[in-house]
């Protein structure tokens, strides 16, 4: 009887073949066999008597690189160039090469597109910043709006002064003396508000230099003026003595140096605008006395949220030079309006404000684009070239 051969093809075992049968199949050099007088299944190149039937595969085709040519003999004019051929090792080196080259130029492309996007994102939020800024000035400079808080409440107090002259020194705003602030004023009666009064807030856009803190500034700049009403003050006594008078008559002869009196001195009272009505004549001529237009009802919610104005990528921000109080006087009385028979004081704070770039949220948000796209591209690569290899 022939010796029977069975063979592995993958996990299925075929057979039996006799000798003649199992040559007449092309098989691989590594294909398991096994025959009758084997203990274990052995690769079939190993069995001497079917050697001859294994499949015979060319070798690793090589890649010639036909652009560097190797001058041979400069004496020689027909000289051939030289080839150089690259083994496996090379090739693994190229394919690395360009893969890694790739992936190189497909990162950059990526920062690029992200810088754009970044870019192109920036303008939009930008222009929708100032469209709400726009929304509060409406094209103008300045805007201002006011708050009635209430009747006022307060309690009223004399002060020591008599009418008597003040002398300053220097000149303007920086005019100054070392007299009480009430005597500076004129003022004789004091009333101490303790509630009510007005606000009033005024927005500017700050486009020109600002003279007291020497610094430029641009359309994006802005000074915010809140204005509340504080005390006020009677530029008036109460009462006004008046002289007695003398006069003789023709009929009268009063001793010598002497003259007869007509009538004896007294006093008067004088009239005073009741409070409420002081500071209604001071808001009156804050806002609609206003002769620049700046005055515009309904605004004055706008104008107090204006601090807040933001988006993703702007804000406005508070400067650290921002001015609280301009005037030599106490913080109370920053400013006043008045007539000749009163004053109405107000406090004053300035604040500068400037729109912003939130560069922690640019920064984090184009850090974010760029690791997820690494994160796909190792993904990709992983999927690619190094899952293949494991199965």
């Amino acid at each position: 009887m022939d010796k029977q051969y069975y063979y592995l093809d993958g996990r299925e075992q075929k057979g039996p073949f006799t000798l003649e049968q199992i040559k007449e199949v092309s098989l691989d050099p590594e294909t398991l066999i096994w025959s009758e007088d084997l203990v274990n299944w052995i690769a079939i190149k190993d069995v001497p008597e079917l050697r001859e039937s294994i499949i015979k595969f060319p070798p690793f085709t090589p890649i010639i690189d036909n652009s560097e040519f190797q001058e041979i003999d400069s004496t020689h004019e027909n000289s051939n160039p030289s080839k150089t051929i690259y083994g496996e090792k090379n090739v693994k080196f190229w394919i690395t090469l360009k893969l890694v080259l790739f992936v190189f130029f497909i990162f950059i492309f990526i920062v690029f597109s992200t810088y754009v996007y970044i870019s192109l994102k920036k303008d939009v939020l930008k222009k929708d910043a100032l469209n709400k800024i726009e929304s509060v000035f409406e094209g103008k400079s300045i805007v201002l709006d006011a708050k009635y808080t209430g009747g006022v409440q307060g309690d009223f107090e004399d002060t020591e002064y008599k009418g008597e002259k003040v002398e300053f020194e220097g000149e303007g705003v920086f005019r100054y003396s070392n007299e009480p602030w009430w005597k500076e004023g004129g003022i004789y009666t004091i009333f101490k508000c303790s509630n009510g009064g007005f606000t009033i807030k005024e927005i500017t856009r700050d486009n020109g230099i600002n003279a007291l803190s020497f610094r430029a500034k641009n359309e994006e700049s802005f000074c915010l003026v809140t204005k509340q009403s504080t005390d006020m003050g009677y530029l008036q006594p109460k009462t006004t003595y008046i002289e007695p008078t003398y006069e003789t008559l023709p009929w009268e002869v009063p001793p010598m140096g002497q003259k007869n009196m007509f009538h004896a001195g007294y006093k008067i009272s004088n009239y005073r605008a009741p409070v409420q009505k002081c500071y209604d004549d001071a808001l009156e001529f804050l806002t609609n006395g206003d002769k620049s237009g700046a005055y515009s009802q309904g605004k004055f919610i706008s104008i107090t949220n204006f601090p807040y104005i933001s988006n993703q990528y702007y804000y406005i921000d508070l400067e650290e030079s921002s001015i609280t109080n301009l005037n030599p006087i106490p913080y109370r009385y920053a400013g006043n309006i008045y007539t000749d028979k009163w004053r109405v004081y107000f406090s004053k704070v300035t604040e500068s404000y400037k729109l912003k770039l939130n560069e922690k949220v640019i920064n984090v948000e184009l850090f974010s684009i760029l690791g997820i796209s690494f994160i796909l591209i190792l993904i990709i690569l992983f999927a690619t070239f190094i899952t293949p290899s494991l199965f």
